[in-house]
């Protein structure tokens, strides 16, 4: 979910507000097994979880220049505990990242999508951000401290394909797709899909600070 201003303008800044929800792999620092260990001790949850939900309210600047900033001040491991079939909303964990933020366009500058003579692309002019000197900064949990720790991640935009020189109108329901690294065309999957728009998908590496 995001609201964006935007001025076209040469010099006037991508300005956007979002809220996003996903999972982290059990043991990630988005998932840390320690926080996992005292949930269980506390039966907050059950069995071993393989993963953790994550919510976050974000902001990002993206400037003319193609790069910019991104910034999560609430950032949160959330679990179920009302209720078996609502989406998890408790708070068990919370923190901040912080990173630099570079866009990769279509085309020479950027990368070309493999595509045949004819078909075009139909979407963002930007189907790629990239996430660098990324820092996740999170807050003590249930008397347990936990290090900040360092990433980088890539945004993907989804697009449509198209026949080439069609003109086509937006519209939902379509088959999307996002950008590989190497040019190559990721389809969109059901569960990445919210009200018939495919949303953006974020992947995040973590490395050693």
């Amino acid at each position: 979910m995001e609201n964006l201003t935007q001025d076209l303008t040469a010099t006037t800044p991508r300005l956007s507000h979002w809220a996003a929800q996903g999972t982290a792999s059990a043991g990630s620092p988005f998932c840390p097994k320690a926080l996992i260990d005292k949930l269980k001790r506390l039966n907050l949850v059950s069995g071993t979880p393989a993963s953790c939900t994550i919510t976050a309210f974000g902001e990002d600047a993206i400037d003319p220049t193609f790069t910019g900033t991104v910034g999560v001040p609430e950032f949160a491991i959330v679990i179920n505990t009302d209720s078996v079939v609502d989406a998890p909303e408790r708070g068990v964990m919370t923190g901040n990242l912080t990173g630099d933020l570079v866009i990769v366009p279509f085309g020479p500058g950027g990368v070309t999508p493999d595509l045949n003579v004819k078909k075009a692309v139909l979407g963002p002019s930007v189907p790629l951000i990239l996430v660098q000197n990324g820092v996740f900064t999170p807050n003590p949990a249930f008397g347990v401290s936990f290090k900040p720790s360092c990433f980088t991640g890539t945004f993907r935009l989804p697009f449509q394909v198209t026949s080439a020189g069609e003109p086509t109108k937006p519209a939902r329901g379509g088959q999307a797709f996002y950008l590989g690294d190497d040019g190559s065309l990721i389809t969109v999957r059901p569960e990445e899909v919210a009200f018939g728009f495919p949303m953006l998908r974020a992947e995040v590496t973590f490395a050693k600070c």
